[in-house]
């Protein structure tokens, strides 16, 4: 038996947080369709931990999401395929002991 997960009616249409997709994680059961139709917004946190759910697992279907949604969750995607390469590493720490010393340094900039 497949589960649906309707993520409107359990987050509502607009989704900031990623503690908001461990709720997914808590509902997945063997087969199940992540349904996101009416949700409008989804945060990049969250895709964040959504892509860290469905990643490698092939009973968990996305299914109905708006281009929206879907092209937050495929930026994610993309981001977690390519290599991150730093092209300079050349960067200085520095230490402060005051906050004071910190903000003088800060409007320097």
């Amino acid at each position: 038996m497949e589960t649906i997960i309707k993520v409107i009616d359990l987050l509502g249409s607009d989704i900031r947080s990623r503690l908001n997709a461990e709720k997914i994680r808590n509902r997945i059961d063997g087969q199940t369709v992540v349904d996101f139709s009416g949700v409008k917004f989804m945060s990049r946190s969250f895709a964040d931990e959504l892509y860290n759910i469905c990643h490698g697992n092939p009973l968990v279907r996305l299914e109905g999401m708006s281009e929206f949604v879907h092209s937050m969750y495929n930026t994610v995607s993309d981001g977690r395929q390519r290599k991150r390469v730093r092209k300079e590493d050349n960067g200085e720490i520095l230490k402060f002991d005051k906050v004071e010393s910190l903000s003088e340094f800060l409007l320097q900039l």
